[in-house]
C-alpha cells in the first residue's frame, strides 16, 4: 500500500523526517517496506519568458530560442519540443540545476540530468526548457511546459507551480499492510494512526449523505436479491456531467501512489478508495437497461467482458451485478465494458457496496484477478462507511464536472452496528506486564475510533469497536491496539518470567518423524523435498486409487504457474522420479532417498479436510535405485531390490512399534513389475515394489527403481502414545532352537514368522528366518523354511520348559499354513 506523505499531510501534520514517520509506524505495526522521494527539488528550475524561437540553422526539428531568466542578458537555448513559441512563460533549468529525463535504454524508468552549457548541432544551448516528467510533476513528454502567463520572471518555479495548487516532489512509503488491518489500506486509516501516535489532530472529509429516497428513485431503482453476498449497496446520481481531465493535484497524488489518470469521473472513485478505503464505482446511467441495478448469485457459468477488455468466464455463486437485462460487474471485483464512463457520458451513478470479504476472496482467486477492489473488499472494510463515500465522490464529480447532484441517496440494507467489547485493565496487566490507569487507556483507544463507556465495576472499561477495525473481536486484541500505540518499548523487561508447571510432552506426530529419520538416515537414505504441483498428465498416471487409497480424481489448480504445474500431487512418487533423474545423469549411483509430504485427491465424500470435497494427507516415499554399493576392481555389487525397500518399511514399523503386513500381490495398474500391499489392522496403507521399467526409463533412469509410499496419517492415527522404558539384559542365558518347515511355495515367509513369535508364548524372545530351501527332497510346489528362536527368562530353563515352547509353536505352523516338520 503507497501513502502519499503530501497527500496524508492533508489529513493530519506531519512534523517529523519521513524516515523517523517510517520507523514509528513500523513500531505500531505498519511495516513501512521503502521510503521514495518522487519528483526533483527543482533548485535551479525558474521561470523564463522566451523572447524569439526561431528555426536551428543546422536542424529541421529544433528550435533556437532567446530566454529571459532576469538575467542582464537572455539565454540561448535549444529546444527540441514542437509547441515553443515567443511569449510563452516556461519552466527554464539553468546551468548547474538537475532534473530528470527519461531513460533511453529502460522505457519508463527516469535517469538524473545535470545542466551544462554544450553544443548542440554547431550552436550552443545554455539551459533546458522543460516538460511535465522532466520536473516530475506529470507525465507529458510531448512538449514543453507552458506555465501562466502572469508568473514572474526568475521566480523559482517551485514557487509558482505550489500556489497555483500543483504538488511539486513527493515522499512515498510503502506499507505491507497485514490482513488484520484492513483500516489501514486508505490515507485517512493511516493518518488515523499517526494522529494517535503523535497526539495530533485528525483531519477527515466530512461530506453530508442524503436522506434516503428523494429524486433520485426516479432516475434509478436498485434491488439486492443476494444480501448474504452484499448486505449494503448505497448510490447516488450526478447529472450534467462533464468528462474532463481531473485536477493537476488530483492527478499528482494519484501518480504518486501508481495509479494512471483517467478522466474525473474514474480518478474521482479511485481517489475517494485511496482516501477513505472504500472502493467504489461509477456507471454511465444511460447504458443502464431499464435504468436499474439488480445484485444477485450467478446461478450457472458465464462469459463476461471486463473494464480490462477481457473476457472472463464467471463461475456459479459469483456476486454479479446486472441491470434490466444483463450482467454488468463482478461485485467487488471489476465492472464491465458495457456501461463505462466515456467522453460522452453526461449522468453518472456512483456505487458503493459492502460485499462479503469471504466470497470476493473466492471470485478472486478462481478468476485470478486481484483489483484493488478486491484486495480492500476481501480483507473487510468499513461496514458503515458506504453511504459517506459515495457522498464525497458526488461531491467531487459535481465540483469537478460541473455536474447537479440528484436529491437523495438509495441505500438498501440496514446499516451496520458497533460490537461492544469488555476491557478488564488487570488484563492489561497481566498480559503487558504494566499496571495502566483507566484514564490512559481510554485515552489511547479513543484515539483510534473507540467509544469508551464506563461500567458498573472500575477496573473494567466498555470499548465499542469502530466499524472499520473488523479484526477486533476479543479483549486481547484490544490489549494489542493499546500495546502499540503506547510503544511496545515503553514496557519494562520483567525480572522474572511464569513458567507453567508441568513437563512438555513432544507430539505424536513429532515422535514418529523423528523416529523416521533416525531409521532411514541411519540406513542410508537421504531426505528429498519436492514441489506438490506437476503437471495434469503425471498426476493421472499416478493416481492410482487402487495402491494409494485416494479416492477421486486429481486436483486441478485454478491460475496454474506454469503447464507443468497446473494440478497437486496424488503421490509422492511423481515427484521424485525427477530428482532419480537428476542425480544419474550427473553420475551419482548410490540413489536411496526419502520424502514425507502431502498428497491431494477430489472426494465428494470427504468433509472432514479444510475443504469439503478433498482429501489430504501425508504420506512417506522411499525410494533405491542403482547398486547397493560402490563398484570395486573385486566386487560387482548387486543392484537394489524391492525386497531391500521392504526391509526398511519393516524397519520402520519395528521403530514404531506396529504390527504390518504384506499382501501377497498389488493390483495390476501397470505402474509395477512386481510387489506387495502394506497392511496395517486389516486395511491397506500403503504399497511396496519395483516401478515398471517403461515408466522408469521415461523419467530416464535405467536402473530397477523399488519405492514403498505409506499413509502417515494412518500410521499416526494407529500409534499410541508408550513410555519407553530402560530393562535390564538378563543375566541367565538364553536357549536357541531351530527347526525347519515345510509349507506352500505361496506362504509368506512373514506369516510364518509371526506365527512362530506368538506362539512362543512369554519365554519366546526372538525368531529369524535363516534359510529358504526348494530342489532336491522337497515336494514340487512347497519349500522348506529354517527358522531360528531364541528362548529365555528370569531364571535358567529347563529343557522341559523349551521343548513345551517349540511344541506350540510345531503345532501353530501345522494349524495355521499346514506345515511339515522337516526331518
Amino acid at each position: 500500500m503507497k501513502i502519499s506523505l503530501d497527500w496524508l499531510s492533508e489529513h493530519v501534520e506531519v512534523n517529523s523526517d519521513p524516515s523517523a514517520l517510517a520507523d514509528l509506524l513500523t513500531m505500531a505495526g505498519l511495516e513501512v517496506e521503502s521510503v521514495e522521494r518522487i519528483g526533483g527539488t527543482l533548485d535551479g528550475v525558474v521561470v523564463g519568458s522566451v523572447i524569439e524561437a526561431g528555426r536551428h540553422p543546422n536542424a529541421d526539428r529544433l528550435s533556437l530560442c532567446k530566454v529571459d531568466v532576469g538575467n542582464p542578458e537572455p539565454l540561448q537555448i535549444v529546444c527540441g519540443a514542437p509547441n515553443v513559441s515567443a511569449g510563452q512563460k516556461v519552466a527554464v533549468a539553468t546551468i548547474g540545476s538537475t532534473i530528470t529525463v527519461p531513460d533511453q535504454k529502460q522505457p519508463g524508468r527516469a535517469v538524473a540530468l545535470k545542466i551544462k552549457r554544450s553544443k548542440i548541432r554547431g550552436e550552443y544551448s545554455e539551459g533546458m526548457i522543460c516538460a511535465e516528467d522532466e520536473l516530475g510533476v506529470g507525465e507529458d513528454h510531448d512538449g514543453i511546459l507552458v506555465l501562466q502567463a502572469d508568473a514572474p520572471v526568475g521566480a523559482p518555479v517551485r514557487d509558482v507551480l505550489v500556489q497555483s495548487g500543483q504538488p511539486v516532489g513527493d515522499v512515498v512509503l510503502d506499507i505491507a499492510i497485514t490482513p488484520n488491518r484492513p483500516d489501514a489500506t486508505s490515507h485517512v486509516g493511516v493518518a488515523r494512526d499517526v494522529a494517535a501516535l503523535t497526539k495530533a489532530e485528525l483531519r477527515t472529509p466530512q461530506p453530508v449523505p442524503p436522506s434516503q429516497a428523494g429524486s433520485v428513485e426516479e432516475r434509478v431503482s436498485v434491488v439486492v436479491e443476494a444480501p448474504n453476498g452484499c448486505p449494503r449497496f448505497a448510490a447516488m446520481v450526478v447529472e450534467g456531467v462533464n468528462v474532463v481531465e481531473s485536477p493537476k493535484w488530483m492527478q499528482a497524488r494519484l501518480r504518486a501512489v501508481g495509479l494512471r489518470p483517467r478522466n474525473n469521473v474514474v480518478d474521482i472513485t479511485n481517489y475517494v478508495m485511496l482516501e477513505l478505503g472504500q472502493p467504489l464505482h461509477a456507471y454511465d446511467l444511460d447504458k443502464l437497461v431499464g435504468e436499474q441495478i439488480v445484485v444477485r448469485e450467478s446461478k450457472s457459468e458465464t462469459r463476461f467482458v471486463t473494464l480490462d477488455e477481457k473476457e472472463r468466464t464467471v463461475p456459479v455463486g459469483t456476486m454479479m451485478v446486472w441491470d434490466g437485462e444483463r450482467e454488468i460487474g463482478i461485485g467487488g471485483v471489476m465492472g464491465g465494458m458495457n456501461t463505462e464512463v466515456s467522453d460522452d457520458t453526461t449522468r453518472v451513478l456512483v456505487e458503493g457496496a459492502y460485499w462479503n470479504p469471504a466470497m470476493i476472496r473466492r471470485t478472486s482467486k478462481q478468476l485470478g484477478l486481484q483489483t484493488d477492489a478486491s484486495y480492500r473488499f476481501e480483507r473487510g472494510v468499513d461496514s458503515a462507511g458506504q453511504a459517506r463515500a459515495v457522498a464525497r465522490a458526488g461531491e467531487l464529480i459535481a465540483e469537478t464536472g460541473g455536474g447537479v447532484l440528484v436529491d437523495g441517496m438509495i441505500h438498501v440494507g440496514e446499516p451496520d452496528t458497533r460490537r461492544t467489547v469488555t476491557l478488564r485493565l488487570s488484563q492489561i496487566e497481566r498480559h503487558l506486564g504494566l499496571a495502566l490507569p483507566h484514564n490512559e487507556v481510554s485515552e489511547l483507544l479513543t484515539a483510534i475510533g473507540f467509544g469508551i463507556s464506563v461500567t458498573d465495576d472500575p477496573g473494567v472499561i466498555a470499548c465499542a469497536v469502530p466499524t472499520f477495525r473488523p479484526d477486533v473481536e476479543r479483549e486481547i486484541d484490544i490489549i494489542e491496539e493499546v500495546a502499540r500505540l503506547r510503544g511496545y518499548a515503553s514496557f519494562p523487561m520483567p525480572e522474572a518470567t511464569r513458567v507453567p508447571n508441568f513437563a512438555p510432552e513432544e507430539r505424536l506426530e513429532d515422535q514418529t518423524m523423528d523416529a523416521l529419520h533416525s531409521v532411514l538416515v541411519g540406513a542410508g537414505y537421504r531426505e528429498i523435498f519436492t514441489n506438490s504441483l506437476i503437471s495434469e498428465d503425471t498426476a493421472g498416471r499416478f493416481q492410482a486409487s487402487e495402491l494409494t487409497g485416494l479416492l477421486g480424481k486429481p486436483v486441478v489448480t485454478v491460475n496454474a504457474i506454469t503447464s507443468e504445474m497446473t494440478t497437486l500431487r496424488p503421490s509422492l512418487l511423481a515427484g521424485a522420479l525427477p530428482v532419480l533423474q537428476f542425480n544419474a545423469n550427473r553420475g551419482q549411483d548410490l540413489l536411496r532417498f526419502f520424502e514425507t509430504g502431502n498428497v491431494f485427491a477430489t472426494n465428494p465424500q470427504d468433509t472432514s479436510g479444510a475443504v469439503a470435497g478433498y482429501s489430504e494427507r501425508t504420506d512417506l516415499l522411499l525410494v533405491a535405485a542403482g547398486p547397493k554399493r560402490r563398484r570395486s576392481f573385486d566386487d560387482a555389487p548387486d543392484n537394489y531390490d524391492y525386497y531391500d525397500v521392504k526391509g526398511a518399511v519393516q524397519s520402520i514399523a519395528r521403530k514404531l512399534r506396529i504390527d504390518i503386513a504384506f499382501s501377497d500381490t498389488l493390483p495390476d495398474t501397470k505402474l509395477f513389475e512386481a510387489g506387495q500391499m502394506i497392511v496395517l489392522d486389516g486395511n491397506n496403507v500403503g504399497f511396496v515394489g519395483q516401478l515398471s521399467a517403461e515408466i522408469a526409463n521415461e523419467f530416464g533412469v535405467n536402473a530397477p527403481v523399488n519405492c514403498a509410499e505409506l499413509d502417515l496419517s494412518a500410521i499416526i492415527a494407529s500409534r499410541s502414545r508408550e513410555r519407553v522404558q530402560y530393562q535390564a539384559t538378563s543375566r541367565h542365558p538364553v536357549v536357541e532352537r531351530d527347526l525347519a518347515v515345510v509349507v506352500s511355495k505361496e506362504t509368506s515367509a512373514g506369516h510364518l514368522l509371526k506365527t512362530t513369535l506368538n506362539a512362543g508364548g512369554k519365554l519366546m524372545r526372538g525368531a529369524e528366518i535363516f534359510d529358504v530351501y526348494e530342489g532336491k527332497g522337497i515336494p514340487s510346489g512347497q519349500k522348506s523354511v529354517a527358522i531360528s528362536m531364541r528362548f529365555g527368562s528370569d531364571r535358567t530353563l529347563t529343557d522341559g520348559e523349551v521343548d513345551a515352547a517349540v511344541a506350540n509353536v510345531v503345532s501353530a505352523l501345522q494349524k495355521r499354513h499346514a506345515g511339515e516338520l522337516r526331518a
